[in-house]
């Protein structure tokens, strides 16, 4: 790991360059990971004034962030939303799900709404698909998704791949991307 003491430049965490992509080390809860980033956006990403850290979210999900002051108050500053210059308005995506994958070929700013179709399944869901579950009180498969803002029942079926296929063909429909 190369520290680079560059003058101007504050950020107190190592990095190193790697052909097409910069390494930046940092810790989550005392284990050492590796934020990405795009070399084009190393002077700005280092002239954060502290250093950035890692957070490990429900889901399983880490993302780096760092911490300045306005005042006496903290400020948390995400580096996917500092790297893409994100309105208020808008979600950052991480595209392939890695939230320390902060190159911007796998960044995207998105509608909240559009950010949420595009979650990992949670530990909660026992179909493996998203939009799809277990109904009890009819004991038949569900089918439903979220998209702008508002819940959409696609129905209820006696075989889950038709739930599946359900959901699928309103995401396409809709031009909705998802993981799981």
């Amino acid at each position: 790991m190369i520290k680079y003491g560059l003058g101007g430049i504050y950020m107190k965490n190592e990095y190193k360059l790697e052909g097409c992509t910069v390494y930046i080390k940092a810790k989550c809860k005392g284990t050492e990971v590796y934020i990405l980033i795009d070399p084009d956006d190393l002077i700005k990403v280092t002239a954060f004034k502290n250093t950035w850290h890692v957070r490990k979210m429900k889901s399983g999900t880490m993302y780096a962030y760092g911490q300045t002051w306005e005042g006496r108050k903290a400020i948390n500053v995400e580096m996917h939303r500092f790297i893409m210059n994100a309105p208020q308005d808008m979600d950052v995506d991480h595209i392939d799900g890695n939230g320390l994958d902060n190159r911007k070929l796998n960044l995207r700013n998105v509608p909240h709404s559009v950010n949420m179709n595009n979650m990992k399944l949670t530990k909660a869901n026992r179909s493996g698909v998203a939009g799809v579950g277990w109904f009890k009180q009819y004991n038949q498969w569900r089918a439903r998704t979220v998209w702008q803002g508002k819940e959409h029942h696609l129905g209820y079926f006696d075989d889950k791949e038709e739930a599946v296929q359900a959901v699928r063909h309103f995401k396409e429909l809709h031009g909705i991307v998802h993981r799981g």
